[in-house]
């Protein structure tokens, strides 16, 4: 059991990436307390892990909110040795397509920055403190392919967002390594997580599904549990002299 009495706290736990990730976490032996905004999905990872894990309803686009959560993880299970910020996304409740810059407006901005950046700051802000009592971590941020390139699917704000999350992940890194703390990202590409992406891709034509995975060169969409293996990778002990890396798992879209 590869993470035996490791607590992983793990936000977007309900679904795609954060679900996959804290399944397969739990599968190796870590205690995990889950975060989302969906407490029903929530209860159901619950149920698919089979263990006693820590549930937590938490908007972690605010300060307020994360710092309780932390300090309940804290005061539940005494620890956290890592922290996965899988909270994330390049749309606004209910908007569907491509953005442009012309069409952004100030409220889509703040929307988009403070769901891919502000929650990995404060979240990381909030665990380090306890990590460097500790002397050791590991923390992983979600960065995208878009933040290395372009955005195939969103728009300019999305992109900025998680280009900052691969700017914020080296400084800290560095910030941080001096007390036994590991910060790492992943850069997924395209991705079949969530229901968003399920039924806009099942929406497309033949011929428009042809298109979009033409630009891919491996020809298809990541599943969850892909993104999943290169996060688990880099909590694990294998990445002990990992700092401030972002491993790109996008199928060739983006080569470093």
């Amino acid at each position: 059991m590869e993470f035996k009495n490791k607590v992983a706290l793990i936000t977007g736990a309900g679904s795609g990436i954060g679900r996959s990730t804290a399944k397969l976490l739990a599968e190796k032996g870590a205690v995990i307390a889950a975060v989302d905004l969906d407490f029903e999905a929530l209860k159901s990872l619950k149920d698919e892990i089979a263990q006693d894990c820590l549930i937590i309803k938490t908007n972690v686009t605010s300060v307020k909110e994360i710092n309780e959560m932390v300090e309940k993880v804290i005061k539940e299970m005494d620890k956290i040795d890592i922290l996965v910020n899988c909270v994330g996304g390049g749309y606004i409740p209910g908007q569907v397509g491509g953005r442009t810059i012309d069409v952004v407006e100030e409220d889509e901005w703040e929307f988009i920055i403070n769901l891919n950046m502000k929650s990995s700051f404060f979240c990381c802000k909030a665990v380090s403190k306890y990590m460097k009592e500790n002397k050791e971590g590991k923390i992983i941020n979600t960065a995208s392919v878009a933040g290395r390139d372009m955005s195939m699917t969103s728009g300019p704000h999305y992109s900025s967002s998680k280009a900052g999350v691969v700017g914020f992940t080296r400084h800290l890194a560095k910030e941080l390594i001096t007390y036994g703390i590991n910060v790492n990202a992943v850069a997924p590409g395209m991705t079949m997580s969530g229901t968003r992406v399920e039924k806009g891709w099942a929406q497309k034509s033949e011929r428009e599904k042809e298109k979009f995975l033409a630009g891919i060169p491996i020809g298809r969409m990541a599943t969850p549990e892909e993104q999943a293996s290169a996060i688990v990778f880099l909590a694990s002990e294998k990445a002990d002299y990992m700092v401030g890396a972002t491993i790109d798992v996008n199928g060739g879209v983006y080569m470093s």
